[in-house]
Parts: structure tokens; C-alpha cells; sequence
């Protein structure tokens, strides 16, 4: 039997920038390793490499726990309390989204191919607009 080598790299992260109201910016970068999925697992009881609880929605009460799992490996002096005070509501969908991708990278792929569909008014005929796979909107 032939040896299977399997290849991976560093757990990808991106980078939230936070204005201050003194004017001030705050950057957190946020990574999704297995401690920090383990982390907001047993904070909220959501296991992230499920596709399916993405599908269902994250609620507000758990988004929260969310990026400050995503924050235990380089900011890990952040606190709860402080995700819950500095980040704005309004950012949960692109936040989610930006998740979304570092989890399931090939969510990239049926974007593009959605919108390349979606451009050539080919997205009634291949089905392509209701695929389970496109990223959280709302």
C-alpha cells in the first residue's frame, strides 16, 4: 500500500480593525485553529466545523463568543467583556462571512460561481442561485 501524505499549512486568520471613540485603532486578529473551535464550543455548544450551524444562523447571543474564541491565539488578553463592549452589531454578516471562510474555503469557489452564473443570467437554468452553500446574508 502506498503512504498517503497529506499537506497542510498555518490556520489561516484575518485581520478586525476597531476605531476607537478616542480616535484610536484596535486590530484583533482572529484565527480558527482547533482551540479556538473547542473554546467556542464549549462556550456556546456550536461546533464551527459544521456547515449545518452556519446554515441555521448564529444567534446574537453567541456571535460574541464566537470572535472571542477566534481571538485566542493572538490576542489572547482580550476578554469577553471586551468583544461585547467594542464590536458593533452591524458587522456580525461580513465578520460571519469572513468565518465562513476560513472554515469552509471552498465557499470562495461557489461564490465566484454564483456570480459568474449570476452575471450571465445563467442562474435559473443551472440551479445555481439556491445552492445551500452560498455565504450567510443576513
Amino acid at each position: 500500500m502506498k503512504e498517503s501524505i497529506i499537506k497542510t499549512c498555518i490556520t489561516p486568520h484575518f485581520t478586525l480593525e476597531i476605531d476607537n471613540e478616542d480616535g484610536t485603532l484596535k486590530t484583533w486578529k482572529l484565527c480558527y485553529d482547533y482551540r479556538s473551535i473547542a473554546a467556542v464550543e464549549d462556550a456556546t455548544g456550536l461546533d464551527l466545523k459544521k456547515y449545518e450551524v452556519w446554515q441555521k444562523g448564529i444567534s446574537s447571543r453567541d456571535f460574541p463568543s464566537i470572535v472571542h474564541g477566534g481571538l485566542q491565539r493572538y490576542n489572547p488578553e482580550v476578554t469577553l467583556d471586551e468583544v461585547l463592549d467594542m464590536l458593533n452589531p452591524v458587522v456580525q454578516v461580513p465578520i460571519s462571512n469572513a468565518i465562513l471562510y476560513l472554515l469552509f474555503p471552498w465557499l470562495v469557489d461557489v461564490e465566484k460561481t454564483l456570480q459568474e452564473a449570476e452575471s450571465t443570467g445563467a442562474s435559473e437554468s443551472t440551479g445555481a442561485s439556491e445552492s445551500p452553500n452560498a455565504p450567510v446574508t443576513a
